[in-house]
């Protein structure tokens, strides 16, 4: 279709209708859906899930997967300028649910989504003594979502995954279609897999803490 003559909000709603009519995702309404959030679900089969979206979600976090049979111990992995940002109400929101959750930061640039980062993670999940229903929580932008991502992934064989995408590529691409991987010296994303998560919880909010640099790459996506 031709984009130049509509609105943004004309354009999405378009595309999701192609996507819905094409049985790719089904729209459908949350119950207890948090005010002014919407949802839609990724049709895949047993690997089907749903992508909420709307203001103010990180602190609704433990009430949106409190119905999907995880384990009560599980684990936040993020960055130290996600967790100061949005950790405390993540966290607090996963207690109110039932959630006992540990936090455990890595840092969120490239050169750090390795086999090291990796291996250092998957000693801190053992440390946790999680097991097959323990949920991972990964809070961040692209580089977060990845390698928490496939550490879930790879973990006893795989962990449910709650993706929190805080960035505008991770909450438009990224999050989206189960893309995580590690990165090797020879070149980026040469281990990796597509490995579905559980939920997306998408807080538009969370992009007003970008600065206008970090954000303005993930406009073309929307």
């Amino acid at each position: 279709m031709d984009a130049s003559a509509h609105s943004i909000d004309y354009v999405v709603n378009h595309i999701l209708d192609f996507l819905t009519l094409h049985h790719v995702i089904a729209r459908r309404t949350t119950v207890n859906l948090p005010s002014m959030a919407e949802s839609f679900r990724i049709a895949l089969g047993p690997r089907s899930h749903e992508v909420i979206i709307g203001p103010g979600l990180l602190g609704e976090v433990g009430r949106l997967v409190k119905d999907l049979g995880l384990a009560q111990t599980g684990i936040l992995l993020t960055n130290p300028e996600d967790n100061r940002l949005f950790g405390e109400r993540v966290i607090r929101s996963l207690a109110d649910a039932g959630f006992t959750v540990r936090c455990v930061e890595f840092a969120d640039r490239e050169d750090s989504k390795g086999l090291e980062t990796l291996g250092w993670l998957y000693r801190q999940m053992a440390a946790e003594r999680l097991e097959r229903r323990s949920p991972v929580f990964a809070l961040g932008g692209v580089v977060t979502g990845e390698i928490a991502g496939f550490a879930a992934a790879t973990y006893l064989r795989g962990l449910p995954l709650i993706q929190i995408p805080t960035s505008h590529i991770a909450q438009v691409d990224t999050s989206i279609g189960g893309k995580v991987a590690v990165n090797l010296p020879e070149g980026k994303n040469l281990v990796g897999a597509f490995y579905q998560p559980r939920q997306v919880i998408t807080d538009v909010e969370a992009l007003a803490s970008l600065p206008v640099r970090t954000s303005a790459p993930g406009w073309p996506r929307w």
